[in-house]
């Protein structure tokens, strides 16, 4: 919405946790041992760490980050 890479996201009461999502960008990087242009999104999380320990939080971001780079398991 805002054109902007990275995001800090602030948790507000009574939120639990809050996710920011970067805009995607065509950006080099190793991909099979060669540097290719490809699409990179940058997510971030905050939760609140009175309500919810900091491993379950990752474990959640890296769930939709998987689910974002193999959208077809949505399906399965």
């Amino acid at each position: 919405m805002y054109n902007t890479d990275i995001i800090t996201p602030i948790v507000n009461t009574p939120e639990v946790g809050i996710l920011g999502v970067g805009v995607i960008r065509e950006k080099p990087a190793v991909y099979n041992g060669q540097i290719v242009i490809r699409h990179i999104m940058h997510l971030s999380m905050t939760v609140d760490h009175q309500v919810v320990d900091g491993a379950p939080a990752m474990e959640f971001a890296v769930y939709v980050g998987s689910l974002l780079e193999n959208p077809y398991l949505l399906f399965a």
